[in-house]
């Protein structure tokens, strides 16, 4: 799942910072990159299908909830959920039944952030220019090809209306096919204050961290520094 989402928000970030020569993408493109880039809270739901070309039965199916506020952010989806606020960083693993929990400092998070730019330049030494193929659903269809890596093509579908991404397909050179689908992207969502709090998963009981009820049969993991 980690690898799925990194993928995405490289891919994202990428195709938010391209620049070109083509005056009505290059607009486009600049209208979308705005617009992500004001957006202090959202709330994304999104389907991921990763499957080979040649069969139909998928690889890799989920589908995943993402939310952010501010500094806070919660992710759910089949096999493991997230929730980071403004005291702790909270990891649950279903498969193994383990919450791992750990203080969140934010202040060292905008540190690393600002030692770890992306390099615009290099990173777009990767793609050739985008083809634009016409608008599908709604949608404006763009193609992306890449010079060199594990991916291949990269398809960008996005809404006529909004201005954001509605569809993601790209294709890997050893033959897979990832699609994401966005069934929701709210750039207004309204919260309630229980939606980023740590007692969705565990609660304190004589100073011990232990899991709330709804994982009683989990084991309570704490990291210190």
């Amino acid at each position: 799942m980690r690898h799925i989402i990194k993928i995405y928000i490289v891919i994202l970030v990428s195709c938010l910072s391209f620049q070109s020569d083509g005056q009505e993408y290059r607009k486009i493109f600049l209208e979308m990159k705005a617009k992500y880039e004001s957006m202090e809270s959202f709330h994304i739901v999104m389907q991921v299908i990763v499957n080979e070309q040649t069969s139909a039965s998928p690889l890799f199916q989920d589908r995943i909830d993402l939310k952010k506020d501010g500094v806070n952010y919660r992710y759910e989806m089949r096999a493991s959920d997230m929730l980071m606020n403004d005291q702790y960083v909270v990891m649950v693993d279903k498969g193994s039944r383990e919450i791992i929990v750990s203080r969140r400092s934010i202040e060292a998070e905008k540190a690393i952030r600002a030692n770890t730019q992306f390099n615009i330049d290099s990173l777009m030494s990767f793609y050739e220019e985008p083809k634009y193929l016409g608008e599908e659903n709604g949608s404006y269809h763009y193609q992306l090809s890449l010079k060199r890596g594990a991916v291949k093509t990269i398809n960008l579908y996005i809404n006529k209306q909004t201005i954001l991404i509605s569809k993601m397909r790209y294709v890997y050179t050893e033959g897979q096919v990832a699609s994401i689908v966005f069934e929701k992207f709210d750039a207004a969502p309204d919260f309630t204050t229980e939606t980023f709090n740590e007692k969705n998963y565990i609660t304190t009981v004589k100073g011990q961290l232990k899991p709330s009820a709804v994982y009683q049969q989990y084991k309570v993991i704490a990291i210190t520094d």
